[in-house]
């Protein structure tokens, strides 16, 4: 007996479902596991992202810190000046020149992509603050960094080299979106979400 290759349209929000809660939960599971060894160091998640991303990438822009995390202004602001209170980071006042711009320029461009917008359009001259990383703060990410891998490392060994690659390019796809396929799943016209 051949089975049909044909999924209802039931069958398609069902598995959409599916796909969506056990992303969800594996990605609930993996923030616990990872936030319960960054806890021995004394460390939230956020603030080991900030400094992660300060290390590898020099200094940000608060702004961009906030856009880049998904926080509020509020919340990056609090994650900043506790990093602040330890030494690790420092915000300074600057003004945005034109190097800067062009520097900084790709990541307007991502961010928009993403349907998240994020620009300088006051142009040069705009005040900003600037998040860099401090002696101690650039020792401490040192000595976190490679400990954390390497949990990382050994949660990801289920998984082989090819699929940790096809994983990776899976969640940028469903961070990018399209934007023509949503709008045309939104407005259809029958109801398909019942089970």
């Amino acid at each position: 007996m051949e089975m049909s290759r044909y999924i209802t349209a039931r069958g398609r929000t069902k598995r959409a479902w599916n796909a969506y809660t056990d992303l969800l939960d594996t990605a609930e599971y993996l923030r616990e596991e990872m936030s319960r060894q960054l806890a021995t160091f004394d460390i939230t998640m956020t603030q080991f992202r900030v400094l992660e991303t300060l290390w590898h990438d020099g200094p940000q822009y608060q702004r961009f810190l906030c856009h880049k995390f998904l926080r509020s202004k509020q919340d990056m602001v609090f994650v900043i000046k506790t990093l602040k209170q330890r030494g690790w980071v420092r915000r300074v006042p600057s003004k945005l020149t034109v190097s800067e711009k062009r520097r900084r320029g790709a990541i307007e461009w991502d961010e928009a992509k993403a349907g998240r917008p994020f620009s300088f359009r006051a142009g040069v001259g705009r005040r900003v603050i600037d998040v860099r990383l401090t002696r101690a703060g650039k020792r401490m990410i040192e000595f976190v960094f490679p400990k954390h891998v390497k949990v990382v490392k050994s949660q990801f060994r289920v998984l082989e080299g090819r699929e940790q690659a096809t994983l990776s390019r899976l969640c940028r796809k469903l961070r990018e979106g399209d934007i023509v396929r949503f709008f045309k799943e939104i407005v259809m016209k029958r109801d398909d979400c019942s089970w």
